[in-house]
């Protein structure tokens, strides 16, 4: 069986469970098909309400980074505490975890954030990619600035010519 963490790494920004929520239908679909259990928020009950009994877990949203761990996330299904115990793949006998936009989004599309702007982008990108004009203008909802600290950036001096190095003393 695989473990689907639909849990919020951020919680101003949970990008698996908007998607979640945006593909409900076709989520509740695969869940009946795979041999997939999804890890969810227990505040998310219009989620839960629309799975199939059985086929998810609610756990506790307030600290979603620790679910990102395999066997933290093995440990919700037997009902214990998300305590990690191993590096996440590390260890031998533990269902494996995906990451809800992974499995919903598969592996051509990726979705984040920059700033409170909302990018979609190919998995497959660069930070350039990603803060390019178009791409930011379509998902802009307010302006906002970079704040660029006044220090010379360019110095021809250090650059033209390489600073000798400190003479170095043998015993």
């Amino acid at each position: 069986m695989t473990l689907v963490n639909f849990m919020p790494l951020d919680r101003s920004h949970p990008v698996a469970l908007e998607l979640l929520l945006l593909n409900l239908g076709e989520a509740a679909q695969r869940v009946a098909a795979e041999d997939v259990r999804l890890l969810v928020p227990a505040s998310a009950t219009d989620v839960v309400t629309a799975l199939p009994e059985g086929s998810f877990v609610t756990a506790d949203d307030s600290f979603g980074f620790v679910y990102a761990n395999d066997t933290a996330a093995a440990r919700v299904l037997v009902g214990e505490k998300p305590l990690p115990s191993a590096v996440s793949g590390t260890t031998a006998g533990v269902d494996p975890l995906v990451s809800g936009e992974a499995w919903l989004c598969g592996s051509e599309r990726k979705v984040v954030y920059v700033g409170d702007a909302r990018v979609e982008s190919a998995a497959q990108t660069t930070v350039a990619e990603l803060l390019a004009p178009q791409a930011l203008a379509l998902t802009m909802s307010r302006p906002f600035t970079w704040a660029i600290p006044c220090v010379p950036l360019w110095c021809p001096r250090t650059l033209a010519m390489p600073s000798p190095l400190p003479a170095t003393r043998h015993a």
